[in-house]
C-alpha cells in the first residue's frame, strides 16, 4: 500500500489553492488561476438536474434544454442565451462541430455546422460557382427564406475564414 501511495504522489499533478471554497485549479494552467481570482470564473459544485428521471435521454434533453422536466421546450439554453446579447448576430457567432447541430444550440440565432471528418473536406455542389451564382440570383429578396439563405452563406464564409 505504501508503494502505491508513493507512486500516486509522484504522479500527482501540483494544483494550487485559486478559487473560493477550497477549489483548486492546475498550477499549469495560469488563464484559469487569473480568472478564478479576478470573479470571472466560478465552480459550481454538487449541481444537476431537479428532475427524477431515471431516463438517460431525457435528462440529456433537459440538460441541453435547460428545462428540467418540461418535454416541448423548442430551443436550447445556449442559443437563447445568445439571443440575450446585445446587437446583431452573425451567422458565425456560434459554431457547432459534427454532423448535426446540438440540440444546445437549436433555436432562433443562427449557427454554423461545421461536418468532421471525411464529411468536412467532402464538396458540396454549392461549391461549384455556377451553381453558387444561380442560388444567389434565385435568393435575392427581402422575404424570410432569402434572408435565411443569405445568413447561411455569410456563415459558412465566416467559418472557413
Amino acid at each position: 500500500m505504501r508503494q502505491l501511495r508513493s507512486a500516486a504522489d509522484e504522479t500527482a499533478q501540483p494544483a494550487r489553492v485559486a478559487a473560493p471554497r477550497g477549489n483548486s485549479v492546475n498550477v499549469g494552467n495560469r488563464a484559469a488561476e487569473s480568472a478564478c481570482v479576478g470573479g470571472t470564473l466560478a465552480f459550481v459544485q454538487a449541481c444537476g438536474s431537479p428532475d427524477a428521471t431515471r431516463s438517460h435521454f431525457d435528462a440529456q434533453d433537459f440538460m441541453e434544454s435547460g428545462t428540467p422536466g418540461v418535454r416541448t421546450t423548442q430551443d436550447g439554453w445556449l442559443n437563447r442565451t445568445l439571443a440575450q446579447i446585445p446587437g446583431a448576430h452573425s451567422p458565425a457567432e456560434a459554431l457547432s462541430l459534427g454532423p448535426t447541430v446540438p440540440r444546445i444550440l437549436a433555436g432562433r440565432v443562427p449557427v454554423a455546422n461545421i461536418p468532421l471528418g471525411r464529411a468536412a473536406a467532402r464538396p458540396m455542389p454549392m461549391d461549384r460557382p455556377i451553381i453558387e451564382a444561380a442560388f444567389d440570383r434565385l435568393y435575392t429578396g427581402s422575404d424570410p427564406l432569402s434572408r435565411a439563405y443569405r445568413d447561411g452563406r455569410l456563415g459558412a464564409y465566416q467559418a472557413r475564414q
